[in-house]
């Protein structure tokens, strides 16, 4: 049994999940060996018209970045489960700027927390230890109906246009122009809502700073969801949606979306490293409906119908890997217990090579 200081029961419970099975298994249940499974798997691949991976948060920054090798070579669109929240963050940097910070520099600088549609510690665990209790306590919670609507208003307020003083956000700014610095929170709620949003957000985040140093941070789950991001920009010099054709890879953020690409029948094989946490159910029924073909490489058993799977090491917790925190610092991995199952890069190495290494 491993204990956590301080206390984190999501963490404690994923430690002492310990590994099961460790060979492959065919869409039956019925396991396979190493060898078979792969050239399989390599097969479908190497065969398919419109393959596409999916990278889920919890893989590691080596695994990324053999997960972008196989992606290359075999000219699949990759993108990451993120229901594509990196690339509309991207995408709004680009029309307006995004003023962040890391988590350290928030509670070092920030006297004012505004926190709009979001519990932090519901996406990430412990938040609030890392504040300030002034911080904790003086943090104002905005629920917003229309997000959008609620930040024009606010900007409208900041300019104390009579627009806004009808509204229940009028003495907000008042607030917001004594405290020496601050930073605005938001979710993935916010992030799927589209680039409009974010942008105008943004540019409100501007116009902050020209009183105070304001920042923005985007709370977001995912172990290594910045990790994923920073290796796909360090490699392509973009943060996701992928497509490869003869090693060039062509940024499609708003093609490449998973609904999408099922809506108009363009994915024929899928392959998922990790476990997907943002697949909407209807997904991967819909995966089973047009025949297609789905390879998984994951710690957990997949959900829903599964042409191979193979059982794989999870950082941390039988194997080591490096992850990147929220505020970017690098956090090296050790295992906590040890399992007969392969490292997810090696069976990706096998996937390109045909055969068992």
């Amino acid at each position: 049994m491993l204990h956590c200081t301080p206390n984190c029961k999501r963490a404690e419970a994923g430690y002492n999940e310990k590994p099961g099975d460790f060979h492959p298994r065919d869409k039956s249940g019925e396991p396979l060996d190493q060898i078979t499974a792969t050239r399989i798997a390599a097969f479908l691949l190497a065969q398919a018209r419109s393959p596409l991976v999916i990278l889920s948060d919890e893989a590691d920054s080596e695994t990324a970045r053999r997960a972008l090798s196989l992606a290359r070579k075999f000219d699949l669109a990759l993108i990451l489960d993120d229901r594509g929240t990196r690339n509309t963050l991207s995408l709004s940097m680009k029309s307006a700027g995004l003023l962040t910070a890391t988590i350290g520099e928030i509670r070092a600088s920030a006297s004012q927390l505004l926190v709009f549609d979001l519990d932090p510690e519901m996406e990430m665990p412990r938040f609030w230890d890392f504040m300030t209790k002034e911080q904790k306590l003086g943090a104002i919670h905005i629920a917003a109906a229309n997000p959008l609507n609620t930040i024009q208003t606010l900007r409208l307020a900041l300019r104390k246009n009579e627009k806004a003083n009808n509204t229940r956000w009028h003495n907000l700014p008042e607030k917001i122009t004594s405290a020496t610095s601050g930073a605005v929170l938001i979710g993935d709620q916010w992030l799927r809502a589209g680039v409009p949003l974010l942008t105008e957000l943004f540019l409100w985040l501007k116009e902050l700073n020209q009183i105070a140093h304001w920042y923005g941070l985007p709370c977001t789950s995912g172990p290594n969801s910045l990790g994923l991001s920073e290796v796909l920009l360090s490699e392509t010099g973009y943060p996701g949606s992928l497509r490869f054709i003869h090693g060039q890879a062509e940024y499609s953020p708003y093609e490449l979306q998973i609904e999408l690409l099922l809506r108009q029948k363009l994915v024929d094989v899928v392959l998922m490293v990790g476990s997907p946490r943002n697949l909407e159910p209807a997904c991967f029924d819909s995966f089973a409906q047009q025949g297609v073909k789905r390879i998984q490489i994951s710690s957990d058993p997949p959900q829903g119908p599964c042409d191979l799977w193979f059982p794989c090491t999870k950082a941390g917790l039988d194997t080591y890997g490096e992850m990147l925190r929220l505020d970017a610092v690098p956090v090296h991995l050790q295992p906590v217990i040890s399992s007969e199952r392969l490292n997810p890069t090696r069976i990706i190495s096998c996937l390109m090579n045909g055969e068992n290494e």
